[in-house]
């Protein structure tokens, strides 16, 4: 995004610090409590108010700067083996949060399941989407979207690349296919308990255009278009 390797992890610890005492911590929580609550549903579990807490709790510790911590078969706590500090995976939440602390929509494309070597799937995958800074005013964000791949357990960008020619019209360079129907990319933690399901194609987080960056809507061959700058 900005060309060089964040090794300080600022964004990092911009998102815990928005999790932890940010001004749109607490609309955030609603909204990842309401989807959480959707899921919860579905397999017939209901939360505690302690067992909400303990929820949280979790998903800040995961956001953290701090590197993991493991134990050993003796029993010893102790940093990992490697040279390098591994930290704990994010989930889909944090990477909503994410958008916030950017102020700008983030889409992320990704398979719907994990396979096995075999191919056969056996386990979902829920991170590909698209995130808006619902939090944050759209005037005060950025309306082009930073978009994302995510396999392997890894986020990776995905950026155009200039003509050889040097020419400054990419055309098709610069556009993605992100979903056939009915495998449609949804707007991730659109919904809380005030809000209706939201219509991208009225959206004022995103630069909308015919052309350029491709959102396949499915309905009646309709298409919105997606602008990235």
């Amino acid at each position: 995004m900005w060309g060089f390797h964040d090794r300080d992890l600022m964004l990092r610890k911009s998102l815990y610090a928005l999790m932890e005492r940010g001004p749109e911590r607490d609309a955030l929580r609603r909204r990842w409590r309401w989807q959480q609550t959707l899921q919860n549903k579905e397999s017939g579990l209901v939360y505690t108010e302690e067992e909400w807490q303990k929820e949280w709790n979790e998903l800040l510790k995961l956001a953290s700067s701090e590197p993991r911590i493991h134990y050993s078969t003796s029993g010893a706590a102790g940093a990992e083996s490697s040279d390098e500090p591994v930290y704990e995976s994010l989930e889909e939440f944090h990477v909503f949060v994410l958008a916030h602390v950017l102020r700008r929509p983030i889409v992320v494309v990704a398979d719907t399941m994990l396979r096995d070597s075999g191919g056969e799937a056996f386990a979902p995958i829920p991170f590909g989407g698209i995130y808006l800074p619902l939090e944050v005013p759209a005037a005060k964000c950025h309306r082009s979207p930073l978009v994302l791949a995510y396999d392997q357990a890894h986020f990776s960008a995905l950026v155009s690349m200039e003509q050889k020619d040097g020419s400054k019209d990419q055309g098709d360079a610069r556009s993605i296919r992100l979903r056939r129907h009915p495998d449609v990319l949804s707007v991730c933690f659109e919904a809380s308990l005030e809000d209706v399901t939201l219509d991208l194609s009225q959206s004022t987080y995103l630069n909308l255009d015919r052309g350029v960056f491709l959102w396949e809507c499915g309905r009646n061959g309709a298409t919105d278009l997606l602008k990235v700058e």
